[in-house]
């Protein structure tokens, strides 16, 4: 799968509500095989490394809905990151160009993209997921940018 098909999966996903986004998304990926949805966890990987920079944690940030953090941590900064990717290719694109468009407050619900892969993984093979991307996306990974 290349970036064109994971942004149309995830551009035909968005919703107001990110937890709909996130189940759109789940959803889709049910209905590809698990190579396809394996293709799709490295394009995502590939996206969250990219938004892994000290600008952007730097630009602050906070989480809207009822997960309660400061902000701070590094899995805040992924989960974040997550929620920015899920929003769509234009706010992704929009996140990298200009780093205080990052300052946002973000639905912590982002995050569950990165359990659903898992999820429909499961589901579409019947196997358990023990897939390593070839791209680290936890904070901290992306050396260049921090």
């Amino acid at each position: 799968m290349d970036r064109s098909e994971f942004w149309r999966i995830v551009d035909s996903s968005v919703s107001p509500d990110m937890h709909e986004t996130v189940t759109r998304i789940e959803e889709k990926l049910e209905s590809l095989s698990g190579d396809e949805i394996t293709s799709f966890h490295d394009r995502l990987s590939e996206v969250l490394f990219d938004l892994d920079r000290r600008d952007l944690n730097e630009a602050g940030y906070s989480f809207s809905g009822a997960y309660e953090a400061d902000g701070q941590g590094d899995d805040d900064f992924l989960f974040a990151r997550c929620a920015v990717v899920v929003s769509g290719s234009k706010v992704y694109q929009e996140v990298l160009k200009d780093p205080s468009a990052f300052a946002t407050a973000w639905d912590w619900c982002g995050q569950d993209v990165l359990n659903v892969i898992e999820e429909a993984y499961e589901e579409v093979t019947g196997d358990v997921w023990e897939h390593d991307s070839p791209v680290d996306y936890e904070t901290g990974s992306n050396t260049a940018a921090w």
